[in-house]
């Protein structure tokens, strides 16, 4: 499941504000955050974030890998 908007609230996804540049890189911390502290729901961590494991892998590697997740215009 890797919606655009976080179940059960009407908050953007980190990665969707990122794209839309409603957010700096460094604010995933925030999102990380408030998964840990205040979530309870069924979505796993990448999932809340708006990634694909493998986009989730890739940043764990490699944090600048969030500007390649961004499409080209």
């Amino acid at each position: 499941m890797n919606s655009q908007l976080n179940e059960n609230t009407n908050e953007k996804t980190f990665l969707e504000m990122f794209k839309n540049g409603e957010c700096k890189a460094d604010d995933i911390d925030i999102y990380i955050e408030k998964w840990h502290d205040e979530y309870n729901g069924p979505l796993k961590l990448h999932e809340y974030l708006g990634m694909t494991e493998n986009q989730y892998e890739k940043w764990l590697i490699n944090p600048k890998a969030l500007y390649s997740m961004i499409p080209s215009k």
